[in-house]
């Protein structure tokens, strides 16, 4: 019985030896691989930001380069426009400005944008 408790603990041993690099080179590759596509991400949103649109041509880099880390994602996009009106108590009468502007914001999501971006769905990329 002694000598099968110790065959154990040795199997056990060197199972943890070997399993625990293996776990800490899968999670800093885990890291490695969010931290780029966390910096990639902010990249693309700062330059869609900066140039007031987005073209087809910057939403497949942007898909091109976080599919290099070899995992899939699922990008969703979201765009919110912010609509000001002035409030009238007879729309039809100019007169009848009631002095208060009513402000809501229109969503557009991913397959709205898309359908915008690629038109016919020619062009958008499947991975």
């Amino acid at each position: 019985m002694d000598s099968l408790s110790k065959v154990f603990t040795i199997i056990l041993a060197v199972a943890l030896c070997l399993m625990f690099p293996l776990y800490d080179h899968l999670y800093k590759a885990d890291l490695i691989s969010y931290n780029y596509v966390y910096n990639e991400t902010v990249s693309f949103v700062d330059h869609v930001r900066d140039q007031g649109q987005l073209t087809p041509d910057m939403y497949n880099t942007f898909v091109e380069k976080i599919h290099l880390t070899g995992r899939f994602y699922k990008v969703e996009l979201e765009h919110y426009a912010k609509r000001v009106a002035p409030e009238y108590t007879d729309p039809s009468d100019i007169n009848s400005f009631t002095g208060d502007i009513s402000t809501h914001f229109e969503g557009y999501y991913t397959s709205d944008i898309l359908d915008v971006l690629f038109v016919n769905n020619e062009s958008i990329p499947v991975r």
